[in-house]
């Protein structure tokens, strides 16, 4: 499997003393069953990237737990530092982010503690050396490639004699039985659909389909939830970007622009990510001037995005009737009008009478 995604694995700074790779480089050899049984643990904030994440490590039959902000990763490890082979940690999370948690963890078990590598959508020279400055021991940037995340499970996962999977990959833990209580942020609606079939076209701009599969490892069925939920989980955020500038809410609309460039990224979707990340560098440089004109830039490719995905054909539930879940026009209504409400609240009046069109047909 292979992406143009630029993934970073061996570090250019260096990484924290103390604990040193168990292989110089992640290009020999892996053997298909080198990782059963290992444990890891994934720090993210967005619930598309713990879900790739988790997919692509099952695959390698690795066990794994998600936690949605740095706090969190930091109880589980001290919890229970032992348990983990790797502990996966992004950088901006909420509550607490991942270089403090880091330094927390480094602080609280001293030398017993999992290496901890950063997996950020950051590729910059100064964020990795953050990274290492704060106690990470490794980075790889987001989208994530399969085939060098095995690499980087190489250099850091020690195999055990003993070690034995408590299940076969194929049976590998479902999101919401995952060890760690109160860790996951997957949404409901990712975890019930297993087979989706055939309703992902082979072209859905502004998605690099292709490419989306090919670091999927050609799951349609991950790709197409995957799509689904960032529909779902964004199908606002264009309205909340406007709001957010019209009153000069700059955090809230740094934060909303690393979740889009990161995502976008992980969905194969450039047009989008590429101005998320100038939005973001341009919020953080305090150019805010630069930044409103990137807005637009913003708003109209994540339009295009949140469209494109409304037109993918929605499969029911397993076990659900013909006709569907009648809660399903519901929600479809409920966007709509959460939608409506935010154009109206930056009197973007244009917008909002084709929303409120939209809404009429249904």
């Amino acid at each position: 499997m292979h992406t143009i995604a630029a993934v970073f694995v061996q570090p250019t700074t260096g990484p924290a003393p103390g604990i040193k790779p168990l292989v110089k480089d992640g290009n020999h050899k892996i053997p298909d069953d080198h990782f059963l049984g290992a444990h890891v643990l994934v720090a993210d904030d967005n619930s598309i990237n713990q879900l790739v994440a988790l997919e692509l490590l099952n695959e390698f039959g690795v066990t794994v737990d998600c936690v949605g902000n740095g706090r969190l990763a930091l109880e589980a490890v001290v919890a229970c530092p032992e348990a983990y082979d790797v502990v996966f940690m992004d950088v901006q999370m909420p509550e607490m982010d991942g270089l403090e948690a880091t330094r927390r963890i480094l602080q609280t078990l001293g030398s017993f503690h999992p290496p901890i590598v950063a997996m950020t959508a950051h590729a910059m020279e100064r964020e990795r050396k953050r990274c290492f400055d704060a106690g990470m021991v490794d980075h790889i940037s987001k989208p994530i490639d399969p085939e060098r995340l095995r690499g980087m499970l190489s250099r850091w996962v020690e195999v055990r004699e003993r070690r034995t999977p408590a299940m076969p990959p194929a049976a590998s833990p479902q999101p919401d039985a995952l060890l760690v209580p109160d860790v996951l942020l997957v949404p409901d609606a990712l975890l019930v659909v297993e087979e989706i079939g055939d309703g992902l076209p082979c072209s859905l701009a502004p998605f690099d389909i292709p490419q989306l599969l090919a670091m999927l490892g050609g799951k349609r069925d991950l790709a197409k939830r995957l799509l689904i939920s960032f529909h779902d989980g964004y199908v606002t955020a264009e309205a909340d970007l406007a709001l957010y500038v019209a009153e000069e809410n700059w955090d809230e609309a740094r934060r909303l622009a690393h979740s889009l460039k990161g995502v976008a990224g992980t969905l194969a979707a450039p047009s989008l990510s590429m101005p998320a990340a100038e939005l973001e560098e341009a919020i953080e440089a305090g150019k805010f001037d630069q930044a409103a004109a990137v807005v637009t830039v913003v708003r109209a490719a994540l339009r295009e995005a949140v469209a494109a995905v409304a037109t993918l054909p929605v499969t029911p539930e397993p076990g659900a009737e013909a006709d569907g879940d009648p809660l399903d026009g519901v929600r479809d209504i409920l966007y709509s009008l959460r939608d409506l409400s935010g154009r109206l609240r930056v009197f973007d009046f244009e917008a909002a009478i084709t929303a409120l069109d939209e809404l009429s047909d249904r």
